[in-house]
């Protein structure tokens, strides 16, 4: 792999790896990296890692957790917020996640939102969980039809 600077990761076994030279960094046998890419297109603009690097990486899709494990994960972040609450969020990301791969809604929202939803209802209790579910969802207040099904979706799960 070619670095932005024109130094070059080798394996160790590669014969340029003995060479000495500047230019070459012979990577150790057990280095390892794991690197979390978002999947490519919209909403996010950033390039195709499989088709960048695929062929330098073994790359493996990561899906969303099951609710099972979503739940655990959720009542770790905040012990202190109500189980019911942390189970309507995995149920509405749940089925918004469902709706994104269905091409209903654009933004494949994730545990990362869940996640900053649930700590902020640990650290500040006394705040609404509207207004905190608002704060992930006001980018897409702009559209009329999205705002509708967001609602709608997390109206169903209370």
């Amino acid at each position: 792999m070619v670095l932005s600077d024109g130094r070059r990761l080798v394996p160790h076994t590669d014969s340029r790896a003995q060479s000495g030279s500047s230019n070459i960094i012979p990577v150790h046998p057990d280095f390892r990296m794991i690197i979390l890419a978002n999947r490519p297109g919209f909403p996010f603009l950033g390039n195709d890692f499989f088709g960048a690097l695929g062929d330098l990486f073994s790359c493996h899709a990561v899906d969303n957790p099951s609710p099972e494990s979503e739940l655990s994960l959720l009542e770790q972040y905040g012990p202190n917020v109500p189980g019911k609450i942390i189970m309507r969020l995995v149920k509405a990301f749940g089925e918004l996640r469902s709706m994104a791969d269905q091409g209903l809604v654009q933004y494949p929202y994730s545990t990362r939102e869940v996640v900053n939803i649930v700590k902020h209802l640990q650290e500040f209790p006394n705040e609404s969980l509207a207004s905190v579910v608002r704060n992930v969802f006001d980018f897409d207040s702009y559209s009329k039809e999205v705002q509708e099904i967001l609602v709608q979706t997390l109206h169903k799960h209370e």
